[in-house]
């Protein structure tokens, strides 16, 4: 899971190692408690992971890309004869 700082903080992980978040960092955690206080608290929010993006980009009625196809080719009139 990734969140989001909104503010910087401090977490102390398994209770004895502190580290200290700036507001705007990325904070790459499996941590439920800290995502659990972090959110509630309103100090970090949840930001999708690029795993489960690319989870939703499988999707097959998703569009494959983002880019336009190319336009339709077409012939130029033969003459009958």
């Amino acid at each position: 899971m990734q969140l989001k700082a909104k503010t910087g903080f401090s977490w102390a992980h398994r209770g004895c190692d502190i580290e200290q978040y700036e507001k705007g960092q990325l904070i790459e955690t499996e941590d439920e408690d800290l995502i659990r206080v972090a959110t509630e608290e309103g100090w970090a929010t949840k930001v999708k992971s690029p795993k489960s993006a690319q989870d939703e980009s499988s999707d097959p009625h998703a569009p494959e890309s983002t880019e336009e196809a190319p336009a339709e080719v077409t012939q130029p009139d033969t003459p009958q004869e």
